[in-house]
């Protein structure tokens, strides 16, 4: 979940809907580039939550950064579940999981 910059919360707002909205309606305004939006792919070590990423590029980029080589194959095959890597392998003990994109 991200964090709000600034939440501004007030009954006398400039929103052009101001004066649709019934009586009493509390008007919001967020700053601050906000996005809800939920990421496709979760990245796990040994079960402990790592980070979130949009795809699986970004995914393999990232976690190249911290232990090298060229992981974008290896981390597909393990999500896709093809792949169980083993102790010799640097991506052992990695998961990626799908996360459902709906909102509840």
């Amino acid at each position: 979940m991200q964090v709000f910059n600034s939440l501004t919360v007030s009954p006398h707002s400039n929103n052009a809907y101001k004066h649709a909205a019934p009586p009493g309606t509390i008007h919001v305004s967020i700053k601050g580039g906000v996005s809800m939006q939920h990421k496709k792919y979760s990245l796990y070590k040994n079960g402990v939550y790592l980070h979130d990423f949009d795809t699986m590029t970004e995914c393999s980029k990232w976690l190249e950064n911290i232990i090298g080589g060229s992981l974008y194959q290896g981390l597909s095959r393990i999500r896709d579940g093809k792949w169980i890597p083993d102790e010799r392998s640097q991506l052992f003990g990695y998961e990626v999981k799908t996360n459902d994109t709906e909102e509840s």
